[in-house]
């Protein structure tokens, strides 16, 4: 049985290729990636498959960040073909059921117009520093619930929500431009997203953390399940 984070990040990346750009798979690999956005233009193995048989169509024109798990490195050894490690990020999960996540000031609220789509998407991109634009957020926003963090009037943050077919949820692009950081927004933002899956019933949440992020979901209780290796072709 799939890991249940792996299994979300996967289907999402899938569901998003198959409605803002395109989806690729075959028996030996699958690959998904947005026509006008950083994101997530990935690719990846499946079960049971070496490196040396990955060989992605022409159609994949655009630059795509290989992804193995942290059993699968020593395995594939990808430097022999031609990949170069870019970053990592941590698997991490947390129980729900005895977690009480505090409540602060910030508001988080659903995106519901176009504005709305481009404001989320101008903060995700100034604290994330690569592409995510208003459309992505228009045509999967049946997947993902967006939401923005305001503090009063002022929006000053970003994290969406996605629910997989096995009923898991996953949180995604919490972030907080440099300008609003050190201000404890993150942990705020953390715990609003949390409260909304605790009160749907959720009794685990799912995300990939990034070295950066990872001390604060340490801090709410998330425990480290696995490596996430990102890799650039040569």
């Amino acid at each position: 049985m799939q890991d249940p984070n792996l299994y979300n990040v996967l289907s999402l990346w899938q569901e998003v290729g198959q409605l803002n750009g395109q989806y690729f798979e075959s028996t030996n690999w699958a690959a998904a990636y947005s026509f006008d956005s950083q994101w997530p233009n990935r690719i990846w193995l499946k079960p049971d498959t070496d490196l040396e048989n990955l060989q992605p169509p022409d159609e994949l024109s655009v630059p795509l960040r290989l992804v193995l798990w942290q059993n699968e490195v020593a395995e594939q050894n990808p430097q022999n073909w031609g990949w170069s490690e870019v970053f990592s990020l941590t698997a991490m999960s947390v129980d729900l059921n005895d977690m009480k996540a505090p409540k602060g000031k910030l508001r988080l609220q659903k995106l519901n117009s176009a504005e709305d789509n481009k404001t989320w998407s101008q903060l995700f991109e100034e604290a994330f520093a690569y592409r995510y634009s208003p459309n992505l957020v228009a045509n999967t926003d049946r997947l993902l619930d967006y939401y923005l963090a305001f503090d009063g009037d002022q929006p000053i943050g970003t994290i969406a929500i996605y629910r997989d077919s096995q009923g898991e949820a996953g949180l995604y692009s919490m972030g907080v431009p440099a300008r609003f950081r050190r201000q404890g927004f993150a942990q705020e933002i953390l715990s609003g997203a949390l409260n909304i899956l605790k009160e749907e019933g959720h009794p685990k949440v799912y995300l990939q953390a990034s070295e950066m992020g990872k001390p604060l979901y340490l801090q709410n209780g998330f425990q480290s399940d696995f490596e996430m290796i990102h890799y650039q072709k040569d």
